[in-house]
């Protein structure tokens, strides 16, 4: 993984490693860098973007750098635009990987692909799928799915998830949406799983949906997670009600908050509808229903 890649490259180079065992915070990561004149980081977008927006941050906060490297998280463009004049003529290294398989593809950015990933390494074989497990051809959007000869081997103590990582031809979801372009470049959309990523925390989409669903007078329910720039992607709930209920917006949030850990609270949202969008098979169109929820939660806002 890039992280190996980092400890490796200042083995090799002679780089100076500078360790702290406080946890992140943007004055932190302002301070190691200016102090010790950092010249190489390996850095989530969205804890960028907090560095970006702190108080103590000034166009020479990150100007001893030299090679920035990008992962963890979908970089947007308005981040993009922000970090840009702050960084002029330093290496700008984009990667995409999961923990369990590592880096899957990287490259130096490039302002006219702000969406990009790159080529898939040597040795990887990436395909996009629909819904209904088709592959599709450039340009089409789907599930981005990979074959790796170094992906991780289980789940430990959970043969469940271990057997649902990877389809009947050996591809491994990743929950991402995008599609290779005509020039065979990868670009990440979203995400398309029921895994909702709030912050830097892999929230479960499923969980959510077992408490909601639990609640007197629901019929359906999909969790997704709302676009957002700061924190990626925030919990919501799309509901369909059983025929006379009357179960609130209200009522379901609370029981979420009281019931599963904070960052399941749903700061996307309450949303109802008459029906949820599935496939033939009766799995739920994640892609459909996040968007209307993206729809309301955009609506509510605009009306406050």
């Amino acid at each position: 993984s890039i992280s190996y890649i980092v400890l490796f490259k200042s083995v090799f180079l002679g780089l100076t490693r500078i360790i702290t065992t406080e946890t992140f915070n943007p004055e932190l990561y302002i301070h190691i860098i200016t102090k010790y004149k950092v010249t190489h980081t390996l850095v989530s977008p969205l804890f960028l973007e907090h560095v970006l927006n702190s108080p103590k941050f000034t166009s020479s906060s990150l100007y001893p750098l030299k090679h920035i490297w990008l992962g963890g998280n979908m970089i947007t463009d308005r981040l993009l635009k922000k970090l840009l004049p702050h960084i002029p003529n330093k290496d700008f290294l984009i990667t995409y990987g999961m923990s369990e398989t590592g880096t899957l593809s990287r490259y130096m950015y490039d302002p006219t692909r702000p969406a990009a990933v790159g080529f898939i390494d040597p040795g990887i074989e990436g395909i996009i799928v629909d819904e209904e497990g088709r592959k599709l051809g450039p340009g089409e959007q789907g599930e981005i799915c990979f074959k790796t000869p170094y992906s991780l081997f289980e789940y430990m103590g959970n043969p469940e998830a271990t057997a649902a990582l990877r389809d009947s031809e050996g591809y491994l979801h990743t929950g991402d949406l995008g599609y290779y372009d005509k020039d065979g470049y990868l670009r990440i959309v979203g995400r398309c799983k029921d895994v909702i990523k709030y912050f830097m925390d892999h929230v479960s989409g499923s969980e959510i949906e077992r408490v909601v669903g639990n609640l007197p007078g629901v019929l359906q329910v999909a969790a997704v997670g709302i676009p957002d720039e700061k924190c990626y992607q925030l919990p919501a709930v799309v509901i369909v009600k059983q025929e006379g209920a009357s179960i609130v917006e209200k009522e379901v949030s609370e029981v979420v908050a009281k019931e599963l850990p904070d960052n399941h609270k749903l700061r996307g949202g309450v949303y109802f509808t008459d029906k949820l969008a599935t496939t033939y098979s009766g799995k739920l169109k994640r892609k459909e229903i996040e968007k209307y929820a993206e729809e309301q939660y955009h609506l509510l806002k605009k009306n406050e």
